[in-house]
């Protein structure tokens, strides 16, 4: 993607795909402990929009990991 925005900040279908995806892990029972975002370029606009999109429950379990190295 060509653009100044992080991918997982494009909205697909309304929302941030980061929604979509919490969503998602929200939703299986039980949810997964800890939860690991991988966070890059914009780190802290992506923390900040995924701690806004989370749902309540998953909220503590996020875990925010640097990607050093851009792959």
């Amino acid at each position: 993607m060509r653009s100044p925005l992080p991918k997982v900040l494009h909205r697909v279908g309304g929302r941030p795909m980061i929604a979509h995806v919490l969503g998602a892990v929200a939703g299986l029972a039980p949810p997964p402990r800890p939860v690991a975002v991988v966070v890059g370029r914009a780190a802290e606009k992506v923390r900040a929009a995924t701690m806004f999109h989370a749902p309540e429950a998953l909220r503590d379990q996020l875990v925010f990991a640097i990607q050093a190295v851009r792959l």
